[in-house]
């Protein structure tokens, strides 16, 4: 098929053929079945208001798929590819053996609110390829998740629900998404419905605040930190009200939050043992905050006023607008409110830029002044 129209109005099988271009409508009530090894689809549209299945492989390079409405029906037994920028969109039901995302543009996927999923492997190559704008969208993983290298969401709304035996790894993460580990179906009561969860930092303390409007059967909260967002540890815990159908309010104060970037998030664990990950949640705890430099431009001296979490030394570098190391300093600040005046008054006239660092982290602040 090289173009034109094709639409559905009984039961149609097709065992040989060639998807280069075109456009297939299933009416309601109505099916189409690829019954081949594999199939190659390209620059097409398939709007299905019926059933779709396939007994083997499909690739999408590219295709654009709407399961329509809440009574669509897409199935592949074996694995849906999505290539360039191919987009799924599921209202309904989907399910397939293995599904790759490698595709171009996002979302690969976008879900309705409610639609069903249920796949044995996702394997997902583009960052945030699933997307769920409308509201609750669940994906069941019944074998493996791999996220390589990319983040799979940026919809808070998407849940992962991994089956016992499921496994989930990859240098990826899920980003917004929440994990549901043990979870037997998209369908089976969570143990806990979590409001929300914030994070703020706080006279540089991270305080961290959630909220439950039901619990069943729940134990406790751990609260995990990470510098990386990928390798979390628990710092804490808060026990949970085990039965509870009114709203409740946690509170967990990380007095030590790293400098620079810290990432957190809860694992809610069931009275059995199962757990839930929530989605991150991030802090930015600044190794030194330069609050003032002046005069600008400066003659003689160049006076800074900084606020530093700790005592601690400081790197003072500066460059010409050439990007020239023109002088360099180590400096020692202590907690809190600290001057420092840098003596320029043998620069040339010039613009200059001056780079600070810290012994704590490799980052940096940057000020461009005028020397006169």
């Amino acid at each position: 098929m090289s173009g034109g129209t094709i639409i559905v109005c009984g039961n149609l099988t097709i065992t040989s053929m060639n998807f280069n271009a075109g456009t297939f409508y299933i009416n309601s009530g109505f099916s189409l079945n690829f019954h081949t090894g594999g199939v190659n689809m390209g620059n097409a549209t398939i709007v299905n208001y019926g059933t779709v299945t396939a007994t083997g492989n499909i690739t999408m390079q590219p295709v654009t798929f709407y399961n329509a409405i809440a009574t669509s029906t897409f199935t592949v037994s074996g694995q849906l590819t999505l290539n360039n920028s191919s987009l799924l969109v599921n209202n309904g039901s989907f399910s397939a053996g293995t599904l790759l995302i490698q595709t171009s543009s996002v979302p690969a996927l976008c879900l309705g609110t409610n639609s069903q999923n249920s796949l044995g492997s996702l394997f997902n190559n583009s960052d945030n390829s699933i997307s769920a704008p409308s509201g609750n969208a669940c994906i069941y993983v019944s074998t493996q998740t791999y996220l390589n290298p990319a983040s799979l969401s940026t919809s808070a709304t998407l849940q992962l629900c991994q089956a016992p035996t499921s496994t989930i790894g990859g240098p990826g993460g899920v980003g917004a998404a929440t994990v549901y580990t043990n979870c037997i179906a998209c369908s089976a009561s969570l143990p806990v419905e979590l409001l929300n969860f914030d994070a703020q930092l706080i006279n540089r303390k991270a305080e961290l605040t959630w909220e439950t409007e039901t619990e069943i059967n729940s134990a406790y909260f751990s609260v995990q930190r990470s510098q990386n967002g990928q390798d979390f540890t628990e710092i804490g815990q808060r026990v949970a009200a085990g039965n509870s159908s009114t709203l409740l309010n946690y509170q967990f104060t990380d007095k030590d939050p790293y400098y620079g970037v810290s990432y957190y998030r809860l694992k809610q664990v069931d009275i059995d043992g199962s757990y839930v990950l929530s989605s991150i949640r991030t802090v930015y705890n600044a190794p030194l905050e330069l609050i003032s430099v002046f005069p600008n431009p400066a003659e003689d001296n160049l006076n800074l006023i900084m606020d530093s979490p700790r005592n601690m030394d400081i790197q003072l570098a500066l460059y010409d607008n050439l990007g020239r190391l023109i002088k360099s300093e180590k400096i020692p600040v202590k907690t809190g409110f600290y001057s420092v005046s840098m003596d320029i008054s043998t620069l040339a006239q010039a613009i200059y830029r001056l780079k600070i660092t810290t012994e704590v982290t490799d980052e940096q602040l940057e000020y461009i002044f005028i020397k006169k």
